[in-house]
């Protein structure tokens, strides 16, 4: 700790001290209302949140000092040091005998394993020190493996099929990944129709499953699984496109001038024209007999 630190440090704790030793008289004399100590556990990177409840506690100071370290964190809000995860947060509320409760409240976010400690909340009066502990653990997040399976779920009939598996480990990458369908094991082939490239990136293995040409019978459930016995599932549909287009083309309406002859828009011509040439005929003959 440097001079300038150490001088900067002693002004304020005398402020702090002048502060509390000025209220004097009748000031009901605080209290801290949480019990002593606490123990805070978190996950790491998570915050916490060290409780620190006072009953009266007026214009007296407060100073959160993590023990063993000889230098304050915060004395009320001002931070002491460089380290802005440190932030103080005030609850404040009235209990049912009209004390005023107060929750001097230190947060730190982004917490680290460095963190863990034990934490003194520290009031200043002119009889003595009042002091609240608590202690925060911090914990490593437990692991759980991830495998992801990602691909097309829908492909046409001799189209290429491709199947991607993602799958990460704990403490690195799994050694292997095994393809199957069906429960039964994928291999690749001598001719290249289906291949199984594998490559690694930091904890993970990643696995490329290919179907140069799919047919109807590659349709099923596609199952990624690692060494370490980590499994995840893609259902995959092969449509067959013939049958498909054959489909579209049974339920098209025809066009025009398509139709065969006795039905449809053949008949009605054939049913004009003779309506046609009989109209004729009936208007002639009644010419003549005028």
């Amino acid at each position: 700790m440097s001079w300038f630190e150490v001088f900067e440090w002693s002004v304020l704790v005398l402020l702090s001290l002048m502060t509390s030793l000025s209220h004097t008289g009748d000031s009901p004399v605080p209290s801290f209302v949480t019990k002593n100590p606490q123990n805070i556990t978190v996950l790491r990177g998570k915050v916490a949140s060290l409780p620190c409840v006072i009953k009266n506690l007026g214009t007296k100071s407060v100073t959160w000092s993590k023990q063993g370290s000889g230098t304050p964190i915060l004395i009320d809000d001002f931070l002491f040091g460089n380290d802005p995860r440190f932030t103080l947060h005030r609850l404040q509320r009235v209990d049912e005998d009209g004390n005023n409760i107060i929750n001097m409240q230190m947060n730190i976010t982004n917490t680290k394993l460095q963190d863990v400690g034990i934490y003194r909340c520290e009031i200043s009066t002119r009889l003595r020190k009042m002091v609240h502990t608590v202690q925060l653990n911090v914990k490593e997040p437990e692991f759980t493996p991830v495998v992801i399976v990602t691909g097309s779920q829908i492909v046409d009939k001799g189209d290429e099929l491709v199947l991607v598996c993602n799958a990460t480990g704990k403490d690195g990458a799994p050694h292997a990944i095994q393809w199957f369908k069906d429960s039964t094991p994928i291999k690749p082939t001598s001719d290249g129709s289906t291949t199984i490239k594998d490559f690694k990136r930091d904890n993970t293995l990643i696995s490329i499953l290919e179907i140069k040409h799919s047919e109807l019978d590659d349709a099923g459930d596609y199952i990624c699984r690692t060494t370490n016995k980590d499994v995840n599932v893609l259902k995959v549909n092969v449509l067959d496109a013939d049958v498909s287009k054959s489909s579209v083309k049974r339920g098209t309406p025809p066009k025009v001038g398509e139709l065969k002859p006795g039905g449809g828009q053949s008949n009605t011509r054939h049913s004009t024209y003779l309506l046609a040439t009989s109209l004729f005929l009936i208007t002639a003959a009644s010419h003549l007999f005028v």
